[in-house]
């Protein structure tokens, strides 16, 4: 049964389609190119060229963006036989680094030409609630539409 479905609707957030879906990314990672490469750890990672930059973002949601990253160490990423081994081996611990707590790029639609993030499922799913209601973080320019639950058997017929 589904407890909630939202609906995060952002025009400063753009949407990218990969190998595996469409992707909502945050604004922060605006000029960055996003790739996927096979991995057990690694989600995505993003190159920005021109500053310099670099987003790796992990399975679990969390991730880093490393800066004054050489153009070398950039244009091997997509290039890269191992992803994971690449950035331990090459970008941990060689470029300054800033953790992202929470995921920059996540599952996402787009309805009439918006980006949007469309979340469902149970609330107990869901990592953080409040009395108030559900807690979501939202970049700026965000909005949050809240979709009532059907009453009721959720359940297809057939």
């Amino acid at each position: 049964m589904v407890d909630f479905q939202c609906v995060l609707k952002t025009k400063s957030m753009r949407t990218i389609t990969l190998t595996s879906g469409t992707y909502a990314v945050d604004p922060i990672l605006d000029g960055f190119d996003i790739i996927e490469k096979p991995s057990s750890n690694v989600a995505f990672v993003g190159t920005d060229m021109l500053a310099g930059k670099m987003y790796v973002q992990f399975k679990n949601g969390s991730g880093y963006i490393y800066s004054e990253v050489d153009a070398d160490t950039l244009s091997f990423v997509p290039i890269a036989e191992s992803i994971g081994k690449f950035i331990s081996s090459k970008v941990v611990k060689h470029f300054p680094s800033v953790k992202q707590e929470n995921a920059l790029i996540v599952k996402g639609e787009e309805i009439m030409g918006d980006p949007v993030l469309i979340i469902t499922g149970d609330i107990k799913d869901f990592p953080a609630k409040s009395e108030a209601g559900i807690i979501f973080q939202m970049s700026e320019g965000a909005t949050m539409e809240y979709i009532e639950p059907k009453s009721g058997n959720n359940d297809p017929e057939f």
